[in-house]
């Protein structure tokens, strides 16, 4: 409930040491949010707890959406949307859970949390750009600049300048309708026909060119360890 979230973020203020960074993830209730900044906590949601997934689901009884933190009501996520329209949110989390099929196709007191939405929900989420809610920038702040800053990453990732990681998304921008996951292994998603922004038309890792809409995946990016990397930086300073 959101009584226990906001106690948890009460029990860290009293356990925290001084000048601690202190980050509170998936929050899903408002006064969570304003009690984390009230303390200077840096605090992100994720995008289920955002959209509207408890209106296409019965979430007490389908375990498409069962998830911990569980979903809210409309009500209080509502309040959430509100939080991220006044900038009290530093991040959003995918909190990307999959598991097989079969897994999520137990009895809800049983089958697993998570919600499989990676491929998804960058797509959902960019229609508050094309309804005019949110400002590109606000969003890609929350998605991009937000994650990198809360790491410690932010001179490695999160701009497009030199020196940077050179990860980059080609969007193609327009209302469609979500009708499956193309490329994960976890192929059920609570967002059937919700009503996405656009898509993506290539991605870049490093400064490279792995993905296109037209020919799928061309290659396998190298995997760097961004901790370490971020190291190497501090020493050379």
């Amino acid at each position: 409930s959101c009584a226990w979230e906001i106690a948890s973020v009460k029990l860290l203020t009293s356990i925290a040491t001084r000048n601690s960074r202190v980050h509170i993830t998936h929050a899903t209730c408002f006064k969570t949010i304003e009690e984390a900044r009230n303390y200077g906590f840096t605090v992100d949601v994720t995008p289920h707890h955002l959209l509207n997934v408890s209106e296409s689901y019965n979430y007490y009884l389908d375990c498409l959406a069962k998830v911990n933190p569980p979903l809210r009501d409309n009500v209080e996520r509502g309040k959430l949307v509100k939080a991220l329209l006044l900038n009290l949110v530093d991040a959003i989390a995918s909190d990307h859970a999959p598991h097989s099929p079969k897994e999520k196709s137990y009895p809800y007191l049983v089958c697993p949390a998570g919600i499989a939405s990676i491929e998804i929900w960058p797509r959902l989420l960019w229609r508050l750009v094309v309804e005019r809610i949110m400002g590109a920038d606000e969003l890609l702040r929350l998605c991009v600049w937000g994650p990198a800053s809360i790491l410690g990453l932010d001179n490695l990732y999160g701009r497009f300048a030199p020196g940077y990681r050179g990860n980059i998304v080609v969007w193609e921008i327009g209302f469609e309708r979500v009708d499956g996951l193309e490329y994960s292994k976890a192929r059920y998603t609570p967002y059937w026909m919700f009503i996405a922004g656009g898509h993506v038309k290539a991605h870049y890792i490093g400064g490279k060119l792995v993905y296109n809409k037209h020919i799928g995946f061309i290659t396998r990016p190298k995997t760097i360890n961004p901790f370490e990397r971020l190291k190497g930086h501090e020493s050379e300073h």
